[in-house]
């Protein structure tokens, strides 16, 4: 979990320095590279074409809680924006047309990104989504524990996900 904002030096090797810590992103100024195991997913930005209706989906069928911000012009929230959370992870949507994006190039691009949702009980998480009028695949168990896949309005592939315990029980 990221602190407060740090700025310090950081030991490479006993008398060695070079490492400067902002966040949670390491710096190794010695190379000019973010160190990638200090780096923490922390905002998905999904460039869509139908905004009202993903925006439904997310929010309302799934079940993402709405962050109150305004970032100002030319996002204008909940007409061409907005800002979602689920977990520590925040969704933000955009019309793609209003921000001179193109959403996601037709059906093949559709599966080359998958967003997988942790969740206790796959079924318990399944049923929910079907009550919602989510068309979810069938649970499949594996030796790690348990998924189903879906889609959202436009097509992106979605999963939910469980771990099994160390004794192989959810």
């Amino acid at each position: 979990m990221c602190g407060p904002v740090h700025r310090r030096r950081w030991a490479t090797a006993p008398g060695q320095f070079g490492y400067w810590r902002t966040g949670c992103i390491r710096l190794d100024v010695r190379r000019g590279r973010l160190d990638p195991l200090a780096v923490n997913l922390f905002q998905i930005n999904l460039f869509v074409e139908d905004f009202d209706r993903m925006l439904r989906f997310y929010r309302d069928q799934l079940g993402f809680e709405v962050n109150d911000i305004d970032p100002g012009p030319p996002s204008k929230p909940f007409v061409n924006w907005a800002s979602l959370r689920t977990g520590a992870v925040t969704l933000e949507l955009f019309d793609a047309h209003a921000f001179g994006r193109q959403p996601a190039a037709g059906e093949g691009g559709r599966g080359a990104i998958e967003l997988a949702f942790i969740v206790d009980d796959v079924e318990r998480s399944r049923q929910r989504l079907e009550e919602a009028d989510v068309s979810c695949g069938p649970v499949v168990e594996e030796r790690w524990g348990r998924f189903a896949g879906f889609r959202d309005p436009e097509r992106n592939q979605r999963q939910i996900f469980q771990v099994f315990g160390p004794g192989g029980d959810s």
